[in-house]
């Protein structure tokens, strides 16, 4: 199932070979329902094979964790939904605000928080609080770069929700000022996650501070 999950994904040619690489390590299409069914029924059941999400539904903790962050990407997808609809623009800080929810960032990274085994003390550290909305800032910054020139050639004269068109308002000087703002913008983000790599605090006990710092140098890959 797996490999033909894989075969299946790889063939749409959506992400490089070693993005795909680096997303089959996970073992995330692992899961059957099956499996999934039984290990919530009982939480002792095991599996020679079992993979990411099969360990997170045996973990009461992360299971709610999952819930609880996937159902807040879900109603910023309505609200995305309604900014579209309506045309309402945000403004800059509102912009990410939103974005840092409806990207679905936050439940991908328990898939991750599960590999590293991270407690919620662990992943509520200030610098790794820090260092997760930088990087999904980062991310969105692309993201909205990458899909400005496609959704504007779909013909919106306006371009709802995306960073471009926000930067744009605020400041009325042309796609280029705003590209170059935007390219600061980016470059001081990364700066300062690479700042809060460099200079990462150690906790409790040395193997809390080789997971953490393995888990916040997985963000800067």
């Amino acid at each position: 199932m797996e490999i033909d999950s894989l075969d299946w994904i790889k063939s749409f040619k959506s992400i490089s070979e070693k993005k795909m690489e680096k997303f089959a390590r996970y073992g995330i299409m692992t899961l059957t329902v099956t499996n999934l069914k039984r290990i919530l029924a009982d939480p002792s059941y095991t599996l020679s094979d079992d993979g990411v999400l099969e360990n997170m539904c045996r973990s009461r903790f992360y299971a709610d964790l999952f819930v609880r962050h996937f159902i807040c990407y879900l109603d910023s997808v309505v609200e995305e939904t309604q900014d579209r609809e309506t045309g309402r623009l945000r403004s800059r800080t509102e912009h990410f605000d939103l974005r840092r929810r409806n990207l679905g960032m936050v439940p991908s990274m328990d898939f991750v928080c599960i590999q590293f085994h991270l407690s919620d003390d662990m992943i509520d550290q200030e610098v790794i609080q820090r260092m997760t909305i930088t990087t999904t800032d980062l991310i969105g910054i692309a993201n909205d770069i990458y899909s400005y020139n496609v959704e504007q050639a779909g013909g919106q004269k306006c371009v709802v929700c995306n960073l471009v068109d926000v930067v744009l308002r605020e400041r009325g000087r042309g796609v280029q000022d705003a590209m170059d703002i935007i390219e600061k913008m980016y470059r001081d983000l990364f700066l300062s996650l690479v700042d809060d790599y460099n200079n990462f605090p150690t906790f409790k006990d040395a193997e809390q501070d080789r997971v953490l710092k393995e888990y916040a140098l997985g963000m800067l890959d």
